[in-house]
């Protein structure tokens, strides 16, 4: 299994955000919750510190942290202003920074008064990807990121596919890991969907914390939770549709996934007619 405490390049999104390196515009991060932003973030420190950069150059906040919970704009713009180096070039990365009330105050406060570049993920869940060109004066660049693709997972675990000879004379493909051993190109999909999929993921997570989390049912009820307190989350942000309707639309999507579904399909998961806007 790949080290959930290591670090694994994602070139294609840290190749992304390079290009827009000392560069004005605020490096906007988004993508849904758990896709890798924060991992994103880190690499780019890592990048920077390999490539002589020095560690008081860098300032990092994660708004998820309790150490910055009741941070508003003025105690924000405080805190930085109190890590800034003067005369030296610094870079900023603010994780989840639509927690703090106003951030875009202090973030396009940063860029008038101090020499430095500046990085920034957001939650789709929270915020539009409009909404951050809006709140940043349009002085933004946005770096979309997706979850894990296929074809990185098979990098992730050094696998290699190659087409093999079958019994019948035809050709397969087959996965082939470092040691030769190899698997049903099938078989390795399913380990990469169940790597992927959010709530097989929380329950592989519980599954990793010890004595408590040792059943299936225990896991897929917690899941289950978190499943419901994500949705709960996000509709209570966007204040724009009921909880438990919303909970039941996610549900019945995620089941016909493979299929096709129709808004009037979607009206017969609820008593009253399901009204767009």
């Amino acid at each position: 299994m790949i080290d959930t405490h290591q670090l694994k390049k994602r070139d294609l999104y840290l190749n992304k955000i390079l290009a827009f390196q000392d560069t004005e515009p605020v490096k906007v991060v988004t993508g849904i919750r758990r896709c890798g932003k924060s991992s994103l973030l880190k690499l780019m420190t890592l990048h920077l510190k390999e490539n002589g950069i020095a560690e008081d150059q860098i300032l990092e906040m994660n708004f998820e942290s309790y150490a910055f919970k009741n941070m508003n704009s003025d105690s924000f713009y405080q805190y930085v202003r109190e890590h800034i180096i003067p005369n030296k070039r610094m870079y900023l990365f603010f994780d989840e920074v639509q927690r703090v009330p106003k951030w875009e105050d202090a973030i396009n406060s940063f860029r008038v008064d101090f020499n430095c570049d500046i990085y920034v993920t957001g939650s789709n869940a929270y915020m539009l990807s409009s909404e951050y060109a809006t709140y940043l004066s349009g002085r933004c660049v946005e770096i979309k990121m997706l979850p894990l693709s296929f074809s990185e997972f098979l990098a992730f675990y050094d696998f290699e596919i190659k087409e093999t000879k079958s019994a019948l004379g035809g050709t397969r493909k087959q996965v082939f890991d470092q040691t030769g051993e190899h698997y049903e190109l099938r078989e390795v999909f399913d380990a990469y969907m169940r790597h992927i999929d959010f709530r097989v993921g929380w329950y592989r997570a519980l599954r990793e914390k010890g004595e408590r989390a040792q059943t299936e049912e225990y896991c897929y009820a917690e899941a289950e939770k978190e499943f419901r307190e994500e949705i709960q989350k996000n509709m209570e942000y966007a204040k724009k549709i009921n909880n438990e309707f919303a909970i039941k639309i996610f549900q019945y999507i995620f089941r016909i996934l493979e299929g096709n579904y129709s808004r009037e399909e979607i009206d017969n998961q609820r008593e009253t007619p399901f009204i767009l806007p």
